[in-house]
């Protein structure tokens, strides 16, 4: 019973983290364009609405499509981890892995295409030699990442220094 609870409250943790985030973004982004000047608690209660309606649909799409439901959350976790090699590039100051911007958005763009493909079998033979697609999407990120990083223009040594000597500080 305790695996089961465990399981349910990282779940719910971050099904209520979504929902207020996907809340927020269609408040903020969509209607409070659209409805300019409203008090605060006009956005508040239409953001409540918002996260009630995703909440009703995340609960239908769960009860009618199981297996949607556990393909967008892998997706959307996989996906995120396209993020790695630039976080990584960005934090650490580890000579080898110095990353263009140019670098970074193919590596991203490549490693989600990866990723899809060894999802679904697109191109690419589903889950080559039983390696999750997540891993295959990363691989593949970071060696884009890190060519066309070697052609392309990398961030001036004063910006890197400046950012590394911020992170040491903060960091210790």
């Amino acid at each position: 019973a305790l695996p089961i609870s465990g399981s349910m409250a990282a779940g719910m943790s971050t099904l209520d983290a979504d929902l207020n985030a996907n809340s927020g973004m269609v408040t903020r982004d969509i209607y409070m364009n659209i409805k300019k000047g409203q008090d605060d608690k006009t956005y508040v209660k239409f953001g409540q609405t918002v996260v009630v309606i995703l909440g009703v649909l995340g609960f239908i799409f769960a009860l009618r499509r199981s297996q949607l439901v556990t393909m967008i959350i892998t997706l959307s976790m996989t996906g995120a981890a396209q993020l790695l090699p630039a976080v990584l590039s960005a934090v650490y100051d580890w000579k080898w892995l110095k990353l263009s911007a140019a670098g970074v958005v193919m590596g991203i763009i490549v490693g989600t295409l990866v990723l899809i493909g060894t999802t679904w079998g697109i191109v690419l033979p589903k889950e080559p030699y039983g390696m999750h697609p997540g891993f295959w999407g990363v691989l593949v990120n970071f060696i884009v990442a890190i060519v066309v990083s070697a052609f392309t223009e990398k961030p001036p040594k004063e910006t890197q220094e400046r950012y590394h000597g911020y992170l040491k500080q903060v960091l210790g």
